[in-house]
Parts: C-alpha cells; sequence; structure tokens
C-alpha cells in the first residue's frame, strides 16, 4: 500500500505536468506512475526534513507546536514555551522563580504535580488539521 500522501502528491505531479489533466493517470502505465510515486517521496521527504528548524527559531508566544530531540531514539511531542513555568519558592529572592519552559501540560504525577516539561533541539508548526469530507 502506498503511503496516502505519496499517492496525492504523484497524482498531483501527473495532473500538473500533463496540462492539468489528472484523469490521465488511470491511463499511465505502472512504470509511469511509479515514476511519479518516486519522485513525490523524494520531494515529501525533503519536504519533512526541512520542516525542522533549530528550537531558538521556535515560537515563544504560547503557540502550540510539534518539539523533537534526540535521547536514546528521536522523541516527537506536541508543546509550547510557557514563559510562566516556575520551579517552585526560590530562598535566594524570596519568591516563585519563573524560568520559562517547554511543556505540553502533562502532569507526571497526580500526587506532587509535578508538570513535564521537555529540552527540545528542533521544532516545526503543527501540520493543518484534516479538511472535512464533502458528503453530497
Amino acid at each position: 500500500m502506498t503511503d496516502p500522501r505519496i499517492e496525492a502528491a504523484a497524482r498531483a505531479m501527473c495532473g500538473r505536468f500533463n496540462e492539468g489533466d489528472a484523469s490521465i493517470w488511470d491511463d499511465l502505465p505502472n512504470s509511469d506512475r511509479e515514476y511519479y510515486r518516486e519522485a513525490a517521496r523524494v520531494v515529501l521527504e525533503a519536504a519533512d526534513a526541512a520542516a525542522w528548524r533549530p528550537i531558538e527559531s521556535a515560537p515563544r508566544d504560547g503557540t502550540e507546536c510539534l518539539i523533537g530531540w534526540s535521547s536514546t531514539g528521536w522523541h516527537v511531542q506536541t508543546a509550547w514555551w510557557d514563559a510562566e513555568f516556575d520551579t517552585g519558592w526560590d530562598e535566594e529572592i524570596d519568591d516563585i522563580k519563573h524560568i520559562g519552559a517547554w511543556t505540553g501540560g502533562v502532569v507526571e504525577s497526580w500526587g506532587d504535580e509535578t508538570t513535564l516539561t521537555y529540552n527540545p533541539t528542533h521544532w516545526m508548526p503543527l501540520p493543518a488539521p484534516p479538511q472535512e469530507a464533502v458528503h453530497d
């Protein structure tokens, strides 16, 4: 089974390069369809790789995004920068110390209300949500 993104991109490329006639896809020999699928696969892989950006360029305004980091494998998590995130009471300043942190709002333990934070190295915007299916 072909990845639906690759199939959709291959069909779109076929239509685009054949004067906008997407119906030509059904008449193509399998070798031509595979050519378009491979081209779509290469383009989508390059686009996916380029979508990841250094964490330093991530929005710090509470916008939810995908974050990633490597620690015994690659990890991906939805999260946002919480500028008000604190480490608790700081005796040195005699106040709550707000340090800011990447968080997804996940509580680690309901017993002590510890919220998980992350140390990402990369980020990317969230993908567009699915489009509503059109029903006749």
